[in-house]
C-alpha cells in the first residue's frame, strides 16, 4: 500500500505574497511561487515544505504539505491568538496594529484535523483509482480528482480582518481595545530572535500583521 506523509505548515510562509489582482486579490496553491522571501522561523518552515514535497515516490510514498490559516480552537497557540486572549483575560487592552484592515485567514483545528484525515484517505487510494498528484505550480491536469502536493486550508470566506478578530476577543472578555502604530509593532516583532512572522520576529504582532487572502484547497 502507498504510504502517506502529511506535513502541517504555517500561513506565515505566505506573509510576503503578492496578490494576483492588487490588494485583496485571492491566491491559490498555484501561486506558491508568488509568496516572496520568508524570514526567521517562516523561512525554515518554507524550506521544510520543499523537503517534504520532493520526498514523494510515486506508488510508494505520497507526500503533502497542508498550510492552514491562523489556527484557533481547542486551546490557543503561542504564534496565534493566545497573547491577545491572555491579555484580555487579565483585563489588559487587546491590540489592533495599524488600521486593522489587513486580512487574516483563519482555520479551526477541527477543520484541519478533518481535512488531513480526508486527504490521507484519498492520497492512499491513488494507486488504486488512478488519481494523479500534482505539484503546486505545475500546469493543471484535466483530471478533476488531481490533488496538489501543496494545499491551503482556511475557514470559509470572507476571511476576517485583524480589527474584527481583536474586537471579537475584546468583546468576549469585556476588555478595552488599543491601537498600536505599525512601526512600533514591526520593531517589537523584529527584536525577537526566532519567530513565525513576516519579519524575523513572532508572537501576536506577527499574526496580526499578516495580510493574506487565499482560496482553500478541496479534496472532496
Amino acid at each position: 500500500p502507498t504510504r502517506v506523509v502529511i506535513a502541517v505548515s504555517s500561513i506565515a510562509t505566505w506573509a510576503n505574497a503578492k496578490p494576483l489582482d492588487g490588494p485583496g486579490g485571492a491566491l491559490t496553491t498555484r501561486d506558491v511561487a508568488r509568496r516572496g522571501l520568508a524570514f526567521g522561523a517562516a523561512k525554515a518552515t518554507a524550506d521544510a515544505e520543499r523537503v517534504v514535497v520532493r520526498a514523494a515516490v510515486p506508488g510508494l510514498l505520497e507526500t503533502h504539505v497542508v498550510c492552514p490559516g491562523a489556527l484557533y480552537g481547542g486551546g490557543e497557540f503561542e504564534h496565534g491568538f493566545l497573547a491577545s486572549m491572555r491579555a484580555a483575560w487579565e483585563g489588559k487592552p487587546v491590540c489592533v496594529y495599524g488600521d486593522g484592515d489587513n486580512v487574516i485567514p483563519c482555520c479551526h483545528v477541527k477543520n484541519l484535523a478533518t481535512f488531513c484525515a480526508k486527504l490521507a484517505a484519498k492520497a492512499s487510494a491513488v494507486e488504486e483509482d488512478g488519481t494523479s498528484i500534482v505539484v503546486a505550480g505545475e500546469e493543471e491536469k484535466d483530471n478533476e480528482r488531481d490533488i496538489d502536493r501543496y494545499l491551503l486550508l482556511t475557514d470559509e470566506a470572507p476571511h476576517p480582518t485583524q480589527r474584527f478578530i481583536a474586537e471579537s476577543i475584546a468583546r468576549a472578555f469585556d476588555a478595552p481595545l488599543v491601537r498600536v502604530p505599525v512601526a512600533a509593532a514591526a520593531a517589537t516583532a523584529s527584536s525577537r530572535v526566532v519567530g513565525d512572522a513576516p519579519s524575523s520576529g513572532g508572537g501576536a504582532e506577527g499574526v496580526a500583521m499578516l495580510n493574506v487572502n487565499v482560496v482553500p484547497s478541496d479534496v472532496t
